[in-house]
Order: structure tokens, then sequence, then C-alpha cells
């Protein structure tokens, strides 16, 4: 809450080191990550938080998304299809959907 991505950094750290199971923590951790415009550490913690989570939305739209923007698309589309499989009436979808057709994936 008081923007201190390094403090939460430490405890997410912390507490995925006693759990590493912790999707949600891996997903929060990416997220402080990408606030501090880490791109190299934030793609693992999201990949972490989609095996640790795997009915989490946020976490492959997120990485989906990330992956889309960086040339990625193949490896992109997988995720953005499972994001779609688990809110397919997300109202992202119709985002999701024309971002893939745009980077020509299916």
């Amino acid at each position: 809450r008081r923007g201190d991505m390094s403090e939460a950094l430490a405890w997410l750290d912390r507490a995925i080191a006693l759990n590493n199971r912790l999707g949600d923590a891996h997903l929060l951790r990416a997220k402080a990550l990408l606030t501090q415009g880490d791109l190299d550490r934030a793609i693992p913690a999201l990949e972490q938080a989609c095996i640790w989570s795997p009915n989490n939305f946020e976490a492959y739209y997120n990485l989906g998304v990330i992956l889309l923007q960086n040339d990625l698309g193949e490896q992109a589309a997988d995720y953005l299809r499972h994001a779609l499989e688990l809110e397919p009436h997300n109202e992202l979808a119709p985002q999701i959907r024309a971002a893939m057709q745009a980077a020509g994936v299916r």
C-alpha cells in the first residue's frame, strides 16, 4: 500500500521461500517486479503463478500479454487461450481475441 516495492518483494520472497506453491505470492511478486520495470524476473514469477494457480485468469492474462508484447506470439497464445477458457465472458475477452488475431495467433 505504501508503494515500497523493495519491501514488498522482500516479504513475498520470504513467503515463497517458506512455501513455493503460493501462486498468489508469485503473482504479487510479478506485479511488484513489473512496477520496477524488471521484466526478466517478472516473467518467471508469472510462470510460477500459472503453475501454482492454474485457475487464475489474471496470471495467465498478464503473462500472455507480456509475451505478446515481446513478440513471443506462439507462447503468448497458450496463456491467452487458457485465460479465455477460464473466463470466456471476461470483459477483456474481446481485446484478447483481437490482440491474438492481430498477432496472427489463434
